[in-house]
């Protein structure tokens, strides 16, 4: 089977999504977007909401973490129904045992598949039909215990390569790699269970994640593409190898 046919345009994020925008089989759409939300816009959708998705909003100490929270899910909400053609407050989820989240297949019927990962003010919005995904970001930026934090996600091949780099490059590739891993873990829905030290995905392209004893997923191929979603971050993209094509968007600013 081919790998995905990659949409130029997933590189800068440059299309603004629209709510008229299909989602095609076997085609993937990452969304960019600004978590920065107004006030008045986060106070309006909360209605949008959950109960459940409110109390966890409430459970936030701080409030720059409960208002990216909120404006996670508005987003989240808001994009798959668009996809769905239904307003945000209609979506239902449900989560698998690990906590994954997917569409409620007792209400939803559209097999859209979805990831989500944040990083400060910036938000990637994975999204596909019929095809499985995982998607991670993170700012690039130097870490307190950074050669343990390496040791403990890297095999012993990415580790020795990323010691054998100029200081100066180190950071970046070491964030490349953990993105990678992340959003593999992600994409098999395994999360905190993840082996990470254990699967080598320091370069993009086919990756196998060969996980023993585990369902089908665990032991499917998958396609790897990095992301650069902004100045100063970092991403990847895992899909099924079903995927024919990947294609970036940025969600418009809200008012």
């Amino acid at each position: 089977m081919g790998e995905p046919l990659v949409d130029v345009e997933c590189g800068n994020f440059s299309t603004t999504f629209t709510y008229a925008i299909q989602l095609q089989s076997r085609e993937v759409h990452v969304i960019r977007a600004n978590l920065r939300a107004s006030s008045s816009a986060g106070a309006r959708s909360l209605t949008w909401l959950s109960s459940d998705e409110r109390d966890r909003a409430a459970r936030y100490r701080f409030e720059e973490h409960r208002r990216r929270f909120i404006a996670g899910r508005v987003f989240l909400r808001t994009i798959l129904g668009a996809y769905l053609g239904i307003a945000p407050g209609e979506v239902r989820f449900s989560y698998g045992s690990h906590g994954k989240p997917s569409l409620d297949k007792n209400v939803h019927i559209a097999n859209i598949q979805f990831n989500v990962s944040a990083s400060e003010e910036l938000a990637l919005y994975a999204v596909a039909q019929d095809v499985p995904l995982g998607v991670d970001v993170e700012r690039v930026s130097p870490r307190s215990g950074f050669d343990s934090i390496a040791r403990r996600i890297c095999s012993p091949a990415e580790y020795q390569k990323l010691a054998d780099l100029p200081d100066a490059e180190k950071i970046e590739a070491f964030f490349h790699c953990w993105t990678r891993k992340e959003a593999l873990a992600k994409a098999i829905g395994e999360g905190l269970l993840f082996p990470m030290d254990q699967y080598d995905v320091s370069t993009g392209g086919r990756v196998s994640s060969g996980l023993p004893g585990g369902n089908s997923a665990n032991e499917a191929e998958w396609f790897l593409h990095d992301l650069s979603p902004a100045e100063g971050f970092v991403g990847a993209l895992v899909v099924g190898l079903d995927a024919q094509t990947i294609r970036g968007f940025l969600y418009p600013e809200l008012d």
